[in-house]
This record gives C-alpha cells, structure tokens and sequence, in this order.
C-alpha cells in the first residue's frame, strides 16, 4: 500500500464522515433573564429549520440545499453538497421551554431561551 492510497482512503473517510452534515458553529451569551444562541447555518431555507427540546435535549436543524439546476443553469463546480445542519445542547430545568423563541435572518439563526425565575414565596409572619 503506498503512502498516496492511504492519504486518498484518510480523504475518502473523512468526507463519508461529514458528507450531507454540517455542525453549524455557535455563539452563546448569558444576561440575568435569557440565554441567547446564535447558530451559523448558510444556505439553509427558513422552511426548512427546526427547533426543538426533548428530554432536556435541545436540537436545532435546517436543510441546506444548493440552487437546484434548470434549463438555463447548469451547475458547473461544486464544493457545497445538499445536507443537513444538525447540533444538539442539553440543557437543565433553568430553561423556560415554554418560552423558547427563535428567528432566521441572513442565515443565522437566533434562539432566545429564558431563564426561569425563582419563585419568591412570601411567609406570613405570626406575633406571639
């Protein structure tokens, strides 16, 4: 076996490993009412992302799909493959999930997560 098969089978594998998903790259901030995540998911469709919490797993997805051939346009090099954006957070009881809030723009996606507040139970004070 050469050294050139073994790079080629190392390039093949790598893109079977990745090919059709992206793992969109986050921000994530904090301030006393909301956790805010940013997620980078280009070329994905508003149609085609999800949200959603399940077990304390949070999920965010979309399809991202290249312009599609007509009969005036044919694709002539491609480096960007139809896929899938798909990341998942656990997240804790903190979390409002009633309350999640998320919006597309410009390929970004916005996620507005509120923190719960502590209940503050007021105690009667009794005099003796």
């Amino acid at each position: 076996m050469s050294d050139t098969q073994i790079l080629d089978k190392s390039v093949d594998e790598s893109k079977k490993f990745f090919k059709n998903e992206y793992i969109p790259e986050v921000n994530i901030y904090i301030d006393d009412a909301n956790l805010y995540l940013e997620a980078n998911i280009p070329g994905a469709s508003e149609n085609s992302v999800d949200v959603s919490v399940e077990k304390n797993i949070l999920t965010i997805s979309a399809a991202h799909n290249p312009v599609a051939e007509s009969e005036n346009l044919a694709l002539q090099y491609a480096e960007y493959e139809p896929g899938d954006y798909r990341r998942t957070f656990q997240i804790n009881e903190s979390i409002d999930v009633d309350q999640i809030k998320a919006v597309v723009k410009n390929g970004v996606l916005y996620l507005n997560l509120p923190l719960r507040q502590p209940a503050v139970k007021k105690i009667a004070v009794a005099a003796n």
